[in-house]
């Protein structure tokens, strides 16, 4: 009799204590991360330009039952002797690109493909403050990393043109990936700064800001008729 109660007490003890570990529910910031993160894991995609076989990454910002539009680096485009794009995703899918508009002064290029993928959200404009947390997901040289979580720095100047500069990793490949805020697209990173001699210090990333990146949208979709590469220079 005495072991029976034990043994039920031992089976009650199992149901009332939870296992080791944090078993409490996520907060509603939480799951608003998560399903902003899921949705940009499925948005990011890997690009490699033929044939040289250039790599980068890139995000789609547009889709339709027809086609998907895919917002990335121009440098990454404006390869010598491109011929063509081909479109990775996150499941392993592969698509060609079907058309590309891409502009060298502002390192930006969209690239379409025949196929429906999910898309983020575009920012109409976005007013930088220092601390920001932003957020970034990138496939360089096709394999795809983890959500990277940084910081808006400040605003510079580069070619002519304003930029982020933000505190976050980044690797080769990496040219073309997202910046994210609050679940919409800021910006696109171009260029990665090396502070690896300073390991006290982030990574920091130059990146384009979502008004230029709007401007080149509009650009883009006055020549999204041409059937073939097309790039430019000036606006």
């Amino acid at each position: 009799m005495i072991k029976r109660l034990i043994s039920i007490l031992a089976c009650l003890t199992l149901i009332i204590i939870p296992a080791s570990g944090d078993t409490s529910s996520p907060t509603p910031i939480q799951s608003m991360m998560e399903r902003r993160l899921e949705v940009l894991s499925k948005s990011t995609v890997s690009v490699m330009m033929l044939p040289s076989g250039a790599m980068g990454t890139g995000v789609v910002y547009e889709s339709s039952k027809e086609e998907s539009k895919i917002l990335t680096a121009g440098h990454v485009c404006l390869q010598e002797e491109a011929s063509g794009a081909l479109i990775s995703t996150h499941n392993n899918l592969a698509y060609s690109g079907t058309s590309m508009a891409a502009r060298e002064d502002v390192d930006l290029c969209v690239i379409t493909i025949a196929a429906q993928l999910p898309a983020v959200k575009v920012a109409k404009s976005y007013s930088p403050r220092v601390g920001d947390e932003v957020y970034t997901m990138s496939a360089p040289l096709g394999v795809y990393a983890f959500p990277y979580i940084g910081s808006m720095s400040r605003m510079i100047s580069l070619y002519g043109f304003p930029h982020y500069l933000v505190g976050i990793d980044a690797a080769p490949g990496s040219s073309g990936s997202p910046i994210m805020y609050r679940g919409k697209l800021i910006g696109i990173l171009t260029m990665i700064i090396d502070r690896s001699p300073f390991p006290s210090f982030s990574s920091a990333s130059i990146v384009v800001p979502i008004e230029v990146i709007n401007g080149f949208l509009f650009w883009a979709e006055q020549d999204e008729e041409t059937p073939t590469n097309s790039t430019s220079s000036t606006p």
